[in-house]
């Protein structure tokens, strides 16, 4: 019974804590996005050109 109430108040504290911090992770996710596409862009320059 006290493991069940202790995960659960754990469970709720954790996602308290991601709703705080989820416009951080949005930034961080668009971010590394952006970093991934430009990536990918310039390899696709690459090879283009490299023909």
């Amino acid at each position: 019974m006290g493991l069940s109430l202790w995960s659960s108040s754990c469970i709720c504290c954790g996602l308290t804590t991601a709703r705080k911090s989820l416009p951080i992770y949005q930034l961080l996710n668009r971010a590394y996005i952006s970093a991934r596409m430009s990536l990918l862009f310039s390899s696709i320059e690459l090879t283009v050109s490299a023909q």
